[in-house]
């Protein structure tokens, strides 16, 4: 589930009979979870869920965290670097293509 560009990681709680979910693409320490019998009562609870720490945020003066964009910027040493880009070619892929295969198989 998406709404304002955050993400809801939902897991089925067997032993209480109920859906719990909890916000994913944030790295705030702050965890923001709901919970509903249904998907319809999911959705609206996870929607809750946002803007109650979004309006949080702005009545503590703090700026909340953004969702992670997709982008991620990393320093390697060259050596990495350039086993990276001939393993890319090789494969017939871009360098990002390449490294995001190789992480989506190790994550």
């Amino acid at each position: 589930m998406k709404y304002k560009g955050y993400e809801a990681i939902v897991n089925f709680e067997e032993d209480d009979d109920i859906f719990v979910g909890k916000i994913a693409n944030i790295s705030d320490k702050t965890i923001i979870s709901f919970h509903a019998d249904n998907v319809a009562q999911l959705k609206e609870e996870f929607k809750i869920s946002v803007d109650a720490y979004l309006d949080a945020c702005k009545e503590w003066g703090s700026t909340p965290q953004k969702p992670t964009s997709g982008r991620l910027s990393l320093r390697i040493n060259p050596s990495l670097h350039s086993r990276i880009v001939s393993k890319a070619r090789i494969q017939g892929l871009s360098i990002n293509r390449y490294i995001a295969n190789t992480l989506e198989s190790q994550v």
